[in-house]
């Protein structure tokens, strides 16, 4: 804690800003998404959407490979200069282009593999993504390096909301399948107009051999890293199709990309932010234990509270986001969000690992975690969709436990003291879990009382987050709470108490 406090006020300003920059255009986006989101459950059905999970799991993969290593690079290195940044965005280019020629020709195959021949047109026109976030991984990372947050949220924003009014109308208009794909395309292509400065800027200097092989040495093993991670990440979409069925991966896969795609969002928040600054102190390791403690202390306390959120609102948030005909997967959006509560730490993980340039280990930690979950999905299978949940869940949790055990040693943490932070920051989920459980299982329910529930819910969590901030967390309290009594305008001698 007192390592945190002692970093530079310049250090300290520039990552709080960062984090309430961050903050808006998440909140931002995670409106425009909940609004697409609900129109699209509307007008498409589950197998459309069983139809996409595959296809995206199949085109994440590839873009993971071309999308990687690159533009983390250019956060990582101290010393980029015009001559780096060139080198790593040709690779870049030249990677996406490969990748996206190879699910051209394979798209027969791996639409085959991954469903039926329905997506072989699809997974064509989605290939093109492929290059195109190369070329915007690496655009960004020239703006995450010049912790230029704001003007990475106004590119996000004007993107999708131009990208989704296209992929709505086509929805609307009975296209199918068809929206979400050019959906897909748009977001990409539209975002790497917005960042041609940057591109631009990336083409100044020179390619450099020597500098390639360094860039691949770093990126490589983070590239095959995220590779695994994120085949782990899409095992339900590329199995549940074979296992179950299409349907099956629509209707599992909306509730469950709903919880974490929001979590996500709110997770990021924090990995853009901390990637840059971790980098910057790479050399110190009392500061980096710091980081870590407090790290672990405000991201858990604030991924409980989501997850309590979830949980006990899951009928309300199917009822309005989704529609009727998605009542059925309220028990999933249960197990899912349990997940929550411990996603959020992987993330950290990895961002320390990126960040520390500790890539190797984090690949065989991600290597490790593939076979878990292989496991766990063929188990959970057999019990139907809310098995798989379960499965995928309880495999995190396991995954998630020893990163961070892996991680405190690597860093010398005190293994003990990271549980015990991890632990506390759970209290406050508290009050509000007693208050669900009795909601849940002894109270009426009903539209207007599942309302009633959750106004009651977020008035207990935001009394607590203002007015009790010692309940949240010691680091909450001295780091995050004096900044937002000034938002709320909270008197001064409240702030600490």
């Amino acid at each position: 804690m007192e390592g945190l406090i002692s970093m530079s006020q310049n250090k300290t300003q520039t990552f709080f800003k960062g984090i309430s920059v961050q903050t808006v255009f998440t909140a931002v986006m995670g409106i425009l998404e909940i609004v697409v989101f609900s129109a699209m459950s509307r007008l498409l059905s589950k197998e459309d959407f069983g139809y996409y999970a595959a296809l995206s799991g199949v085109i994440t993969i590839f873009g993971s490979i071309a999308n990687a290593g690159f533009g983390a690079s250019i956060i990582q290195k101290k010393d980029a200069d015009d001559n780096y940044i060139a080198t790593a965005f040709r690779l870049s280019c030249m990677v996406g282009l490969t990748c996206s020629t190879i699910i051209f020709i394979l798209a027969p195959f791996l639409a085959s593999l991954v469903a039926d021949s329905t997506l072989t047109m699809p997974m064509r026109m989605m290939a093109l993504t492929v290059f195109f976030n190369s070329l915007v991984g690496v655009g960004f990372g020239i703006l995450y390096r010049q912790l230029s947050f704001k003007k990475i949220g106004i590119i996000s924003v004007t993107a999708y909301i131009a990208s989704s009014a296209v992929g709505i109308m086509m929805a609307y208009n009975g296209f199918g399948l068809l929206s979400i794909v050019v959906f897909g395309m748009l977001n990409p292509f539209l975002t790497i107009l917005l960042l041609l400065p940057q591109l631009l800027l990336a083409i100044k200097g020179k390619f450099d051999k020597q500098l390639a092989k360094g860039i691949f040495n770093f990126g490589g093993w983070l590239t095959l890293g995220v590779i695994v991670n994120t085949i782990t990440q899409q095992l339900d979409k590329l199995l549940l199709s074979n296992w179950i069925s299409v349907k099956a991966l629509g209707a599992y896969n909306r509730p469950a990309g709903f919880v974490t795609t929001i979590a996500g969002k709110i997770q990021n928040i924090f990995d853009t932010v901390l990637f840059p600054m971790l980098s910057g102190i790479q050399d110190n390791k009392e500061r980096i234990i710091s980081v870590f403690y407090t790290a672990v202390s405000l991201l858990n306390s604030c991924s409980i509270l989501l997850a309590i959120i979830f949980f006990f609102n899951a009928e309300l948030i199917i009822t309005i986001f989704f529609g009727a005909n998605w009542t059925d997967m309220i028990p999933v959006m249960r197990i899912v969000s349990v997940g929550i509560i411990f996603s959020i730490d992987g993330q950290l993980v990895d961002c320390f690992f990126r960040s520390l340039n500790l890539v190797k280990v984090g690949f065989y930690l991600r290597l490790f975690g593939l076979v878990v979950s292989v496991i766990g999905i063929f188990i959970g299978s057999s019990y139907g969709i809310t098995g798989v949940a379960s499965a995928i869940v309880i495999s995190n949790i396991l995954i998630i436990i020893v990163k961070m055990i892996v991680l405190s040693s690597l860093v010398d943490a005190s293994i003990f003291t990271m549980f015990s932070k991890w632990l506390i920051a759970w209290k406050p989920a508290l009050i509000p879990a007693v208050l669900g459980a009795v909601y849940l299982f002894i109270l009426p329910h009903g539209f207007v009382m599942n309302i009633l529930f959750l106004v009651l819910q977020l008035i207990v969590i935001s009394s607590e987050m203002l007015l009790f901030p010692k309940l949240i967390g010691d680091d909450y309290s001295k780091i995050v709470y004096p900044m937002v009594g000034k938002i709320v305008r909270i008197p001064h001698k409240n702030i600490f108490s």
